[in-house]
């Protein structure tokens, strides 16, 4: 299971695995061993995309307070 996790994060990380298509993998899967995979991929990837929108909407915050000053 590990294996399988660490094969698709690397794959989202690289920008080949989207929010949507993990979706669609975790109701393709039939095992449950699989579909706890994908619950726990979606949510890793779900975090990713928080915190980097998080580090964007910072960047932007700062980039007025610049124009501001």
């Amino acid at each position: 299971m590990k294996k399988l996790l660490k094969k698709l994060l690397k794959k989202f990380e690289d920008n080949k695995l989207s929010l949507d298509e993990i979706e669609a993998l975790r109701f393709a899967e039939e095992g449950s061993v699989e579909k706890k995979v994908f619950w726990e991929l979606q949510e890793i990837a779900r975090q990713k995309k928080d915190e980097d929108d998080f580090f964007e909407q910072m960047k932007y915050q700062k980039k007025l307070f610049k124009e501001e000053s």
